[in-house]
């Protein structure tokens, strides 16, 4: 389980998470290997989507990439129900062909601009209660191995995002935030992607920013 972090703020919102994809048991204990990778992904130029859990999201996100970005006229409502049913669909299937595996949690935030009703949204969906899609009304999200660690994460958020002026001053505190637990399944390198709406220009915009095990942008 890695840790995302979603922030929702008036014309966007950005992803941060870090970069472990460790491979594990059927009961999902560490096998001690690894790879690095994004688990953050634009599926349209209006949303991002991020996923944590078992090893489903990139597989999941790339599809939904290729479903969904070629709509320009995307329908965010259709979108995140379009979302719900691939990630069901996939899970579903998953869990079919392998029935030994117990660990099998699996979460993905889904956010951007919606333009025709002027706001950002956020939306989780989770095996829990089998994707179904959920609008949060919270600025910030917070998906952690443990209560314990979602805790600290927010605390060290909130303690240090006083007196920023911009979302990208917010980006790297929140990267620090994951970068000080110290747990089998987060890596201290860390992943984010911001997407916001320009109002004037009526445009969508991408910044990514990256950051490697010493918290040096990359």
């Amino acid at each position: 389980m890695t840790i995302l972090i979603a922030y929702k703020f008036d014309n966007g919102v950005f992803m941060v998470s870090d970069k472990k994809q460790s491979d594990l048991s059927f009961e999902g204990e560490h096998v001690g290997t690894y790879t690095l990778g994004e688990k953050i992904t634009p599926v349209h130029p209006s949303m991002l989507m991020g996923t944590a859990g078992v090893g489903l999201g990139n597989h999941i996100r790339s599809l939904l990439k290729y479903i969904l970005n070629t709509q320009e006229n995307l329908n965010k409502q259709e979108a995140i129900s379009d979302i719900s049913d691939v990630a069901k669909h996939i899970y579903n299937i998953y869990k079919k062909v392998n029935p030994q595996i117990t660990y099998d949690d699996f979460v993905t935030l889904v956010g951007g601009y919606d333009t025709e009703n002027k706001c950002s949204f956020l939306y989780k969906l989770t095996n829990l209660n089998n994707f179904k899609y959920t609008g949060l009304n919270e600025k910030i999200v917070i998906e952690s191995p443990s209560e314990e660690i979602t805790n600290t994460v927010g605390e060290y958020i909130a303690q240090n995002m006083v007196g920023l002026k911009t979302m990208k001053e917010l980006v790297p505190v929140c990267a620090t935030a994951i970068r000080n637990i110290n747990h089998p399944s987060v890596s201290k390198e860390t992943f984010a992607l911001l997407k916001f709406y320009n109002t004037e220009t009526g445009e969508f915009f991408d910044a990514t920013h990256e950051y490697d095990e010493n918290g040096v942008e990359i």
